[in-house]
């Protein structure tokens, strides 16, 4: 079932050292509607609040003719990204209901949004990226400056901690900077 997701919603990750595929949660959605999605219903089983450190769970149920399938979803601030701590219960939600729709259309990949924070878009820097970055240090005394600023910024101690995007970003941010000091020429 897996090849009636439509390409743009399968994701490409690296996962413990391995590239997996993973579907995204529009995806799921989009396909359950052309399969005959009747409702999807989602319960709180848990309020995230302090006592329990934040921690929700949530249980949906997704009925299509061939069936009603349930599962439960959960999110805390360890599980998601920071910029996600304050929707802690929509993204138990969106868990469940991914979960569901996974069952009810036998898809067999895990969905993005399932991911605990630091992976879903936290594919990890490479060598690659490890060693441009190097090499700009060396070099650029003021790509060096750029680069202990985003370490600090990330609170990370070394680059090869840098999930893919920030290095990335640091790359962008030192090219910027390669770019105004070749303009200055």
């Amino acid at each position: 079932m897996n090849k009636d997701i439509p390409k743009e919603h399968i994701v490409k990750l690296r996962h413990g050292g391995i590239e997996k595929e993973f579907v995204t949660y529009p995806g799921l959605l989009s396909l359950a509607h052309k399969k005959g999605l009747r409702r999807i219903d989602v319960s709180v089983v848990q309020l995230p609040d302090k006592e329990n450190n934040f921690f929700a769970v949530v249980e949906a149920e997704a009925e299509f003719e061939h069936g009603t399938f349930s599962d439960v979803g959960d999110a805390s601030p360890e599980s998601v990204d920071p910029h996600l701590g304050p929707h802690i219960l929509r993204m138990a939600s969106t868990r469940a209901k991914a979960r569901a729709l996974r069952d009810a259309l036998n898809i067999g990949i895990v969905a993005v949004e399932e991911l605990k924070g630091e992976e879903n878009n936290a594919v990890p820097s490479t060598p690659r990226q490890w060693d441009y970055i190097r090499g700009m240090e060396r070099y650029k005394v003021d790509g060096e400056e750029v680069a202990k600023q985003f370490l600090k910024e990330t609170g990370k101690n070394n680059i090869e901690k840098f999930t893919w995007d920030e290095a990335d970003c640091l790359i962008k941010k030192m090219r910027i900077l390669k770019n105004k000091e070749k303009d200055k020429k």
